[in-house]
Order: C-alpha cells, then structure tokens, then sequence
C-alpha cells in the first residue's frame, strides 16, 4: 500500500504596507544623504573669512644708524597685526637684490647682523612681517651710514 502526502506550502506573511514605506524612506534618506555629503560636500562656517583680515603693519630701526664695515649693527622691528605675527623676517639691499640675513618668530623682533665692506656710502636693511595667513607687509628701508 502506498501513501502519498501532499505537501502544501504555506505563503509567508508580505509586510504590512506601513512597515515597507517606513523602511523606504530610511533607506532613501540615507541615500540623498550619502550623496549631499559625498558628492555635494559639506561647509560649516564660522563666522571669519579671508576679507575680514589685514595685512601685518611692520617698522624697523637700525643702531647704530652709522659705523665702520664689519661693526654689529642690531635690527628691531615692530610689528603688529589684527590676528597674530607669525614672523618677521630681515633683508640687506645688496646689487643684485634683497638678501636675506634671517628670522624672528616672537617679539622683540630683532637680529643682530654684520655691516657688510663696500664701496657705498650706505647700506640698507628691510624688515617683512608675516601674519599666519601668509599676507606680508614689508618695512620702509633704514639706511646705515658706512664710516671710512
């Protein structure tokens, strides 16, 4: 004798239509997201843009403002800005151009350098302030008096 089962499948429940549309729309919202912050980027501003800083204000002083070739002459500078200083860095004028003789991160800004032996009757020195955003302002030229 045989005996035959019948097997019946019995369908699975569908998801009620309320929990369907609720995944739909997490799933669509991380996907706009995804995409405003991957392909649109993303901007959060502080309140401080590049126009609303100044370039440093820098003034320099030469002493002695006269002396013999190889005397020390020691350069001060002043410099201010409306964010922060980062650095002051000091030039000779020689005849090819502005030499650079070095650096001062923190103030006093000063260096002390030698007066070169030349044939002029004077030499020149400049003073750059750089502020931390890269803006520079340049010294007027101080004039050392070359004594023979």
């Amino acid at each position: 004798m045989s005996t035959s089962a019948t097997a019946t499948e019995t369908p699975k429940p569908s998801p009620s239509p309320g929990r369907r549309s609720r995944w739909c729309r997490l799933g669509a919202g991380l996907l706009a997201g995804t995409l405003i912050a991957g392909l649109g980027g993303c901007y959060v501003g502080i309140g401080y843009t590049w126009s609303d800083d100044d370039p440093p204000e820098v003034g320099l002083t030469a002493h002695p403002d006269s002396a013999r070739p190889g005397a020390t002459i020691e350069l001060a500078a002043t410099a201010s800005d409306d964010d922060a200083v980062e650095r002051v860095e000091f030039f000779r004028l020689g005849s090819s151009g502005a030499v650079y003789l070095g650096s001062d991160f923190s103030a006093p800004y000063t260096l002390d350098t030698l007066l070169p032996d030349t044939s002029a009757s004077s030499v020149s020195y400049f003073a750059r302030a750089i502020d931390r955003w890269g803006q520079r302002s340049d010294s007027d030229w101080v004039r050392v008096t070359v004594l023979r």
